[in-house]
């Protein structure tokens, strides 16, 4: 375009022939420079807004990354703390598990102490019922009698031509008080050791109480002045049958020591020297069976005499005469009584 225009142009000023439109492509060329500036302005505002975009997108894609790095330990000024719900769950979660331990970590402690409670504390501590109770039933018990008087009496109490006989009755109201009175009212009417009833024979008895323990001996006599007895103890409360363990307890001896005792009360209530004829070998002889006898626990009963002594029943050898009788060794007291009817 220029190269075209320009000859025309120079030779009209030289000719100075100025035509009227020399200025008209002054103005397509400024035409065109506005143009293709507005092309640039547009380019480069194109440009530039691209760029913007591209930062604006870097930015905010860093500004997501910080965000989601420091969300857990940073907070935006004067934006709102927002509630997760999400660890709410996981702490409730974990909460859950430590309370429902504890509760039954609690129940078993309160079964453990019921337990205990029921099993050693209310067990053994008796209830004001059963206090009450128990009060009564041993004021009922208590030397339950079949009959008005003594624990123990006379059923038959005579005496002919200076011999007594007593035969006598346990008024206790239980089993084992009928089982003796039944055998002693056998041995009465069938014979005692070999007598009749109506022999003209002693028969006697006595019986002591200490606490509960009622001891009876019933004893008699045979031909050549033999003596007999049979022994019966009985607790008055509960009215059965008193071992020799009990009756030893409530001396407070012990069974292992009886035997050394009983030789030694024999001993010293009948010395050897205090009999007759003690030197000869028979005497000897028969001292030494009793000792022996003793020695080896060969007694034919136990019972507690006045004032809690203890006394047995044990064979006697005699010297002359028919040969072995009964004798009473009163432990306690250290004596012999060798007629048990006459208490001699």
């Amino acid at each position: 375009l220029n190269n075209n225009m320009q000859p025309n142009i120079g030779n009209q000023i030289m000719m100075g022939d100025t035509p009227n439109n020399i200025n008209q492509p002054q103005t397509e060329v400024n035409q065109i420079q506005n143009n293709n500036q507005n092309i640039n302005q547009g380019i480069n505002s194109t440009v530039n807004s691209f760029n913007q975009n591209v930062v604006n997108s870097t930015n905010e894609v860093q500004n997501d990354n910080n965000d989601t790095i420091f969300s857990n330990t940073e907070t935006k000024v004067n934006e709102p703390i927002l509630e997760q719900p999400v660890n709410e769950k996981k702490d409730k979660k974990g909460k859950g598990p430590v309370i429902i331990i504890i509760l039954l970590v609690i129940i078993i402690l309160a079964l453990g102490g019921y337990i205990v409670y029921d099993k050693f504390i209310v067990k053994d501590t008796p209830k004001t019922e059963d206090k009450q109770k128990n009060k009564d039933t041993t004021k009922t018990n208590k030397v339950k009698q079949k009959n008005n008087g003594e624990v123990v009496y006379s059923i038959i109490d005579e005496k002919h031509n200076g011999i007594v006989k007593k035969v006598p009755f346990v008024n206790i109201d239980s089993k084992y008080a009928d089982e003796i009175n039944d055998e002693i009212d056998t041995m009465v009417k069938k014979g005692l050791e070999g007598q009749v009833a109506d022999s003209d024979y002693p028969t006697d008895y006595t019986y002591y109480v200490n606490k509960d323990i009622v001891s009876i001996k019933f004893s008699w006599e045979t031909e050549g002045s033999m003596t007999y007895s049979k022994i019966y103890n009985i607790n008055q409360t509960t009215g059965e049958k008193v071992s020799n363990e009990e009756i030893l307890k409530q001396v407070n001896i012990n069974e292992k020591d009886l035997n050394n005792l009983l030789v030694e009360a024999y001993k010293k209530a009948r010395p050897l020297e205090s009999i007759e004829n003690n030197g000869d070998a028979p005497v000897k002889e028969c001292y030494q069976k009793d000792i022996d006898t003793l020695q080896n626990g060969k007694i034919k009963g136990m019972y507690l005499s006045e004032n809690n002594e203890l006394c047995v029943l044990f064979d006697l050898n005699y010297i002359a005469g028919a040969g072995i009788g009964e004798a009473i060794l009163n432990v306690t007291g250290n004596k012999v009584i060798l007629n048990p009817v006459t208490m001699q």
